[in-house]
């Protein structure tokens, strides 16, 4: 029997477990190339390329290659480009093109 069962079979409470805080930091844990190129629907050999240009954060211990998402994530978004904001333009007459009046300089007398 353990500690925390007496003998009659009765549960006896066991030591009260402090409650997480809210500032605990929570240990990520790692992932491997191929959940990173299917999270980013590209291929390994893609991966593998973005690590060689140093595109992607990474962790390698021993022949093991390790990636931790929240950092690959944030690292992809530093190399987000901004798109351009159209402003759209005046709209242009359509119809009959109108010819250019013939500007003409009265003679003095």
């Amino acid at each position: 029997m353990n500690d925390h069962t007496p003998l009659n079979g009765a549960v006896k409470p066991g030591p009260a477990r402090p409650l997480p805080e809210l500032n605990e930091v929570i240990i990520e844990k790692f992932i491997s190339k191929r959940i990173v190129a299917r999270r980013l629907g590209k291929t390994v050999r893609t991966i593998d390329s973005w690590m060689q240009r140093r595109l992607v954060p990474y962790y390698k211990i021993g022949h093991t290659v390790s990636f931790r998402w929240s950092e690959v994530a944030a690292q992809l978004e530093k190399l987000r480009v901004a798109s351009l904001v159209i402003i759209p333009q005046a709209k242009r007459r359509t119809g009959k093109k109108r010819k250019a009046k013939r500007r003409t300089t009265r003679r003095r007398k």
